[in-house]
């Protein structure tokens, strides 16, 4: 069995009207305790504060999509202490950023497995390339998911490509002023 030193879910945008994730949530964070249960990796890093795009319609999200994320797993059995909290970022890009500075780079883990919704392995797997670099051995398992119809996958996908076009794979450095200034992160 491949090991990895931590498994990585990120954030998704709840529903605002009941702030309850989609199901692809819970069956991603499902499937990063059933592999750290069965020894894949010692831990997993929930990642996410809240959606920027709900922030800029002006929508206040009242909690942490890490700390609901953690929450989840905690009550699914799994030990608090397995799980890493990264709760500054506001989308993608940031998750990678933030995961990287703050657990990657100052506990020198290089192997990283990623559970995430079948439709964005590609983008994700395009954003590790690109932020993390060459210097990680990452890997994807993906659950089956439906898209939600309001969500633009391959738009995303290009507006992320455009902003990243100027950037060094694995230069995150690069990235460091831009959190959430740039114009990508403009409504």
């Amino acid at each position: 069995m491949k090991t990895y030193q931590a498994v990585v879910v990120l954030g998704s945008s709840p529903d605002p009207l009941t702030w309850k994730f989609p199901p692809r949530m819970y069956a991603c964070l499902d499937r990063a305790r059933e592999l750290v249960d069965a020894g894949t990796a010692p831990r997993i890093i929930v990642s996410g504060k809240w959606s920027i795009l709900m922030q800029n319609q002006g929508i206040q999200q009242p909690f942490r999509e890490c700390d609901v994320m953690a929450d989840y797993l905690i009550q699914s059995g799994c030990e608090e202490g397995k799980i890493l909290r990264e709760g500054k970022s506001k989308d993608s890009i940031s998750n990678l950023y933030y995961i990287k500075t703050l657990f990657l780079l100052p506990m020198n883990m290089k192997q990283i497995l990623f559970v995430a919704p079948d439709f964005r392995i590609p983008r994700l797997r395009f954003l590790c390339r690109r932020i993390l670099g060459s210097d990680y051995e990452i890997s994807f398992e993906w659950v089956t998911s439906e898209i939600d119809a309001t969500y633009d996958e391959p738009r995303t996908f290009k507006v992320q490509n455009e902003f990243l076009a100027p950037m060094e794979d694995g230069d995150h450095i690069w990235l460091a002023d831009k959190f959430f200034s740039a114009p990508i992160y403009q409504p």
